[in-house]
């Protein structure tokens, strides 16, 4: 399937990296858009061939998203699903009617999961981590290792927004999650949902790559894009 990530602000957000890596491992199309590197609606033109529509949504940002999704289904043909950290702490944006689906949480092999099924024409109603107009599943359990996931997909920007691929920092994860519980932080609210009935965690929720895969990365960046400084960007830092 062809897949298209929707995002308001040009930068490099390196959850759709890796959210594009899963899906281009599985063998599907993705693509990046941004509207307001486009005149006026022209956006719409390179998503003619496209299957799906993903938003990721920002807290409080949900607005943009909503209108865009609106605008976009005036015009194409098109399924819409619903990401990111508004999404996954007010599940009831799927309510909208410019909203087919919604995934909350760790978002990669439920993502996936999602576009395979509807590839398949099959039924997406009992996907974990996947909400409905009928029901909102509840979360899988967290990814334990790092290191199967594929390497960021810079790509998506890179190829068609090259003051990203010159910037002379590149960002990068070495880890998931934080032990800690700062007021000021979505951490805790997220760890509460990724929480059973018992008390228990629905997986580990402060997970690290080792070392090894984090340094083949690095390398991987800096012999294809460049480098001058690395910067880490877990939310242990």
């Amino acid at each position: 399937m062809k897949v298209v990530f929707i995002q308001d602000i040009l930068y490099d957000h390196l959850g759709l990296c890796y959210l594009s890596a899963v899906l281009k491992q599985a063998g599907h199309k993705v693509d990046l858009v941004v509207p307001s590197e486009h005149k006026k609606g022209n956006y719409i033109d390179e998503m003619k061939d496209a299957d799906l529509a993903l938003f990721p949504v920002a807290i409080s940002a949900e607005k943009w998203f909503l209108d865009r999704a609106k605008e976009i289904k005036e015009q194409l043909d098109i399924t819409t699903i619903f990401g990111g950290p508004h999404t996954t702490f007010y599940p009831d944006i799927v309510k909208d009617p410019s909203v087919d689906f919604i995934v909350q949480g760790e978002a990669e092999y439920a993502l996936l999961e999602l576009v395979n099924t509807l590839e398949k024409g099959g039924d997406p109603s009992g996907i974990l981590n996947v909400g409905t107009k009928e029901k909102i599943n509840t979360l899988r359990p967290l990814i334990e290792d790092l290191d199967s996931l594929p390497f960021a997909d810079r790509e998506i920007y890179y190829s068609k927004y090259k003051f990203l691929r010159n910037l002379p920092t590149k960002r990068f994860f070495a880890s998931r999650g934080c032990p800690r519980s700062c007021t000021f932080c979505y951490v805790p609210s997220m760890r509460k949902l990724y929480r059973n009935s018992d008390g228990t965690m629905n997986g580990k929720y402060l997970r690290k790559r080792s070392v090894k895969n984090v340094i083949a990365e690095i390398k991987e960046v800096r012999d294809k894009y460049g480098i001058h400084t690395v910067r880490f960007s877990d939310y242990t830092f």
